[in-house]
């Protein structure tokens, strides 16, 4: 039997998939665990937004804290995850999608910085707006984003 030839339509897509480390935290295993061990030590703990690619389509995965969530919060800042985008040689505005993995401050903050991004983050209740108040205020009302909340049920605008 011949070996079929690969066609255009049956070639995977390409994806390109970036990490950017936007702040990096050291402190005690102990406070970032809720079970405590004995070897209790010094632990680095990184922060990191996700880039994902194909064509001219750009998806952002969190969406880190910036410098007030950094300051209020005393955490180290080095450098804005939004504008790291330029090390990749992407503008802000060239952002299609976030995919918000949660609405934490470390994963949803720096959405008034995306103006053209829409924005999805998964729910466990249908018609639920999970701290969407939160993300929204942030931004102070500036952020003209949409904000929608994925759930089984549905999908729910959120912002």
């Amino acid at each position: 039997m011949k070996q079929k030839e690969m066609t255009e339509r049956d070639a995977l897509p390409h994806y390109e998939v970036y990490a950017l480390r936007y702040a990096t935290m050291t402190r005690q295993i102990s406070h970032s665990f809720m079970i405590s061990d004995e070897h209790d030590g010094v632990i680095d703990m990184h922060f990191y937004v996700w880039l994902i690619r194909h064509g001219d389509r750009v998806v952002l995965v969190d969406t880190g804290f910036g410098q007030r969530s950094a300051t209020a919060r005393q955490r180290p800042l080095e450098c804005c995850p939004i504008q790291a985008l330029s090390q990749l040689g992407i503008e802000p505005g060239q952002v299609n999608d976030v995919i918000l993995t949660h609405l934490h401050w470390d994963h949803a903050g720096n959405l008034d910085k995306l103006p053209n991004a829409v924005s999805i983050c998964r729910t466990k209740k249908p018609h639920s707006r999970p701290d969407a108040a939160c993300v929204c205020r942030r931004c102070g009302g500036r952020s003209q984003q949409r904000i929608y909340a994925i759930s089984s049920a549905g999908s729910t605008r959120i912002g």
